[in-house]
């Protein structure tokens, strides 16, 4: 193929400084030139087979690939990968859908939470346009040299049902198969369910109690009832809080949005926002979270 012509350019090369050992009896480096030879050759043949065994891969096949592959990228493949992901809306809320699930960390019901993550990414997408994006991005990883990678059945089935949830829409026809699909999905995210590190969490309450100081009398009250799980209306509370350190990044981030005339600034500050708009209360992680939001807002408000 075209798009791995360098190393069609390279063999050609060692095939001409092979000729010339050979016609001067040079075994030593002849063997030397026919071994690089080979590699060349594989490389092209490997290369050139990409694009077909990319074709048909679910998006989170391929993001899968990425993720283990990009090690030994150079900087600009890097990006270049990133920012095809972040410009087509198909790609990048797929990618939100999955992390989100892959980083599942909840106590609670973990169906609601699938059905949650993906009501809120299916605002974002196009259905009609969502497999075109995939084919042409598996085929960018080709040209990227990214692919072929083997995934284990139960990742592959994951992805694949996380495929079907984005592209089909709930009906009678299908209700069973698709309650079926979210049960299967939200049973492998409770298998692999990310463990909460206790010190981590110790020391967050503790930066999270130091920092009650700097609020209201109003929200100490709240911020303290994170901690306070003796009482009984501690969830809502705590609900309460959330949203209201959540609302006060996202008015800052929208004030900052307005003043800015800095792209890089500006494009930091929009992944931020969709960042903030898309966490939700989660009351096992609420320790966590509001002490990072109080600190995303100190960062802001330092701006």
């Amino acid at each position: 193929m075209k798009e791995f012509s360098k190393y069609v350019k390279q063999w050609q090369e060692v095939s001409i400084k092979l000729n010339e050992a050979m016609q001067k009896d040079d075994f030593e480096v002849a063997d030397k030139l026919i071994k690089e030879s080979t590699e060349l050759y594989e490389k092209y043949k490997s290369a050139s087979q990409l694009p077909k065994r990319n074709k048909g891969k679910s998006f989170g096949e391929l993001s899968y690939m990425l993720e283990t592959q990009i090690q030994g990228k150079n900087k600009e493949v890097i990006k270049e990968c990133a920012d095809y992901i972040k410009n087509d809306p198909n790609l990048l809320y797929q990618f939100k859908f999955i992390d989100s699930l892959k980083n599942y960390s909840c106590n609670g019901n973990a169906i609601e939470y699938v059905n949650e993550a993906l009501s809120m990414a299916k605002e974002k997408i196009n259905k009609k346009t969502l497999n075109e994006s995939v084919d042409k991005f598996s085929n960018f990883l080709a040209m990227k040299e990214i692919g072929n990678k083997r995934i284990n059945e139960e990742d592959v089935r994951f992805y694949r049902n996380c495929k079907r949830l984005m592209t089909e829409n709930k009906k009678m026809g299908n209700l069973s198969e698709y309650t079926n699909t979210i049960n299967e999905v939200a049973g492998y995210i409770e298998k692999h369910k990310k463990m909460t590190d206790t010190r981590s969490i110790d020391e967050l309450t503790e930066s999270l109690t130091n920092k009650i100081a700097k609020l209201s009398e109003e929200s100490q009250s709240l911020v303290k009832d994170i901690i306070d799980f003796k009482n009984p209306m501690v969830e809502e509370r705590q609900k309460n809080v959330f949203n209201r350190f959540r609302n006060e990044c996202l008015e800052q981030i929208k004030s900052l949005m307005e003043t800015t005339t800095d792209s890089a600034e500006l494009s930091g500050l929009e992944s931020l926002k969709e960042n903030l708009e898309h966490q939700t209360f989660c009351k096992e992680t609420i320790v966590k979270d509001v002490a990072k939001l109080l600190e995303v807002r100190d960062i802001l408000l330092e701006k």
